[in-house]
């Protein structure tokens, strides 16, 4: 692609991240004006969220993938750093109960015919059961767990195993589940991790500071506001890296912000900033496609994002999840005011 081109596509992506900010901030409840031009929005969707993620899967990675990675569905904890890291080795993420394997996701594995899947978390997570039904789906894949002490260690863990070096990562709260999934393509598009830390202490975890220089990050993004990451910590790594904060007024804002990473962006996926299941599957798959992804309510849709769509135009905007997960009314672009 033209240099030229690439960097008159950035700033456009940067003012549109800029408008949308300045949108969400002025709304001041007052309702914007109705969405400009946009493509009727597609819908990707099943019965539940395992079968939904199965089917984000297949649209994003109809010939496969060498890889997948399974993290629950029922906790978000382990979930929030396995899009970026799947994304980086070109497959989706799934979704599983504790207990068992759901039959959609191993169909899926089936279908993605990996050589390797990577189980994000420990057993209180996904069981030792779980991990012998994936073993049983092909006796030829490999399946490596990935799993620390607690979920900052868990994220650290899976970026150590998906890159060998990383010029960037992203940082975000691991105690919430906003920011950290909504980061995920912008972490894919600078090719690094993910990573979590506990938003609300004074300074950096040693631990994550040790990542950080073994990957040899140079770049840090911190996803939201100081109520997210605490300036201490934000403060600390801009002591050793180049830092950018990005955050809005709400998470949907945030997700905006986040925007300013993509060089470009044709599809643009939609999930619930209020539920995390579908945002998990999504990640990695706008990830991978080099899609952005946005935040809606179940009931509307968030005046930041609507703005953003606005500005960016997209050709396509795929809802991931049903209507009990976002309603008919963001799907008709319809400003919660």
């Amino acid at each position: 692609m033209d240099g030229r081109k690439v960097i008159s596509t950035r700033r456009r992506v940067r003012a549109i991240a800029a408008a949308a900010l300045a949108a969400a901030m002025l709304a001041a409840g007052a309702a914007p004006a109705a969405a400009q031009a946009l493509p009727p929005s597609e819908r990707l969707f099943n019965t539940d969220r395992y079968q939904t993620a199965a089917v984000v899967s297949e649209h994003a990675f109809p010939s496969g993938a060498d890889t997948a990675y399974l993290v629950s569905g029922e906790i978000f904890a382990d979930g929030l750093s396995a899009g970026a890291a799947a994304a980086q080795e070109g497959g989706p993420v799934l979704l599983s109960t504790r207990a068992s394997l759901p039959p959609a996701t191993a169909s899926e594995l089936a279908r993605l015919d990996p050589t390797t899947v990577v189980i994000v978390g420990g057993t209180p997570s996904l069981s030792a059961g779980v991990e012998a039904e994936v073993r049983a789906v092909d006796p030829g894949m490999s399946v490596v767990r990935v799993a620390g002490a607690d979920r900052f260690e868990t994220s650290r863990m899976v970026a150590e195993r998906a890159f060998e070096s990383a010029s960037s990562a992203f940082i975000a709260t691991g105690l919430r589940f906003p920011d950290a999934l909504a980061a995920a393509p912008a972490a894919a598009a600078r090719s690094g991790p993910v990573l979590l830390v506990d938003g609300g202490r004074a300074s950096l975890d040693a631990a994550t500071e040790a990542t950080l220089e073994s990957l040899g990050v140079a770049w840090a993004g911190v996803v939201g506001g100081e109520d997210a990451v605490s300036r201490g910590i934000l403060d600390d790594l801009d002591a050793e890296l180049d830092v950018r904060r990005f955050a809005g007024p709400d998470r949907f804002a945030t997700a905006v912000a986040l925007l300013e990473v993509l060089s470009a962006a044709d599809t643009v996926y939609i999930v619930s900033g209020e539920r995390f299941e579908d945002a998990i599957a999504g990640g990695a798959a706008a990830g991978a496609r080099g899609a952005a992804m946005l935040l809606a309510r179940q009931a509307c849709m968030p005046s930041s994002t609507l703005a953003a769509l606005e500005s960016l135009q997209p050709d396509r905007i795929i809802l991931l999840g049903g209507e009990p997960t976002l309603g008919p009314s963001p799907a008709r672009y319809e400003s919660c005011g």
